[in-house]
């Protein structure tokens, strides 16, 4: 009786770790381990048209298509490993990025709404946190703004 326990007990164990296993290998799957900054650069590269080209002729749809690919990255971006000499402001880049985070959730609330001016709202909303992200690597000198510059920036800036 007491082998058949511990039998049934060890059988037990093992399939909570196996389970426990497959779990954490699927969440790996979703995001692999990148740099911090390869992170940012993807998020802008698709977060940029979005902002200035979907968002002003109100093209929720280009949104929509985008939106799975960048709300994995903007979620990466809580857990993937800071760089090492950005250690300085990683308490701050760990509220931002949760921040982001957060508001990427109302995006996708925002989406199941089918309302596109919600989800207009709520994209600027996830924007605005992704800047606040940017505007600190670049108050800090983690990187340099014109690394991050928008097309047509640098001609309006030299107007001015």
């Amino acid at each position: 009786m007491k082998n058949r326990g511990l039998a049934i007990g060890s059988v037990l164990l093992m399939m909570s770790l196996v389970a426990f296993s497959c779990q954490s290998k699927k969440e790996t799957a979703k995001v692999p381990q990148r740099d911090m900054r390869v992170v940012i650069q993807e998020f802008h590269n698709i977060l940029r048209p979005l902002h200035h080209q979907a968002v002003p002729e109100k093209n929720v749809k280009a949104i929509k298509d985008s939106l799975n690919h960048l709300l994995t990255l903007g979620d990466s971006l809580e857990i993937v490993p800071i760089p090492k000499d950005w250690e300085d402001i990683s308490d701050t880049l760990k509220i931002l990025t949760h921040h982001l985070a957060e508001s990427g959730n109302k995006l996708r609330e925002a989406v199941k709404s089918d309302s596109d001016q919600e989800i207009l709202n709520a994209f600027m909303e996830y924007h605005d946190a992704f800047k606040s992200i940017m505007m600190t690597l670049i108050d800090k000198g983690k990187i340099k703004e014109e690394d991050h510059e928008h097309e047509g920036e640098k001609e309006t800036e030299k107007e001015k």
